[in-house]
């Protein structure tokens, strides 16, 4: 699957939050939402409207995928994918990369039959020895 970085949009973000157990807990959808929103908008003057469907876990090398529908400012619709890069225990802080791509991009239709791209077959025939070589066949001098 190939990938685009829109406009360079590899972004590195922090979030803190709460959690009861002590650890650091992972980011809420409407908080990733928000954050990845507030990134584009630094990196390419739109504040998209994103939508996370589900949290990022506190855990390095977790994911999250997140979607941006087409509109005025957004020509075609785009997935977001949220990785856990980093974690401060300390801090309670949860940072992350985002790579964006197209929808098209991020999840081929499975269904869509796979492009074949036609191959055109060459018949290889044998061609007759060149002359000379015929020649030296017939010219042996014979004892």
């Amino acid at each position: 699957m190939s990938r685009f970085v829109l406009a360079g949009l590899l972004l590195a973000a922090a979030l803190t939050g709460c959690a009861d157990d002590g650890g650091v807990p992972p980011i809420a959808p409407d908080d990733l939402a928000a954050e990845i929103s507030s990134r584009m908008e630094e990196e390419v003057g739109v504040a998209p409207e994103v939508d996370c469907p589900a949290e990022l876990p506190a855990e390095v090398g977790a994911t999250a995928t997140c979607t941006i529908a087409a509109s005025e400012e957004v020509t075609t619709a785009l997935v977001v994918e949220a990785t856990v890069t980093e974690i401060d225990e300390a801090e309670r802080v949860v940072m992350f990369d985002i790579a964006v791509s197209t929808a098209e991009e991020a999840s081929p239709d499975p269904s869509a039959p796979a492009e074949e791209t036609p191959v055109e077959e060459t018949p290889v025939e044998e061609s007759p020895p060149a002359p000379e070589e015929a020649a030296e066949e017939t010219t042996e001098p014979t004892p």
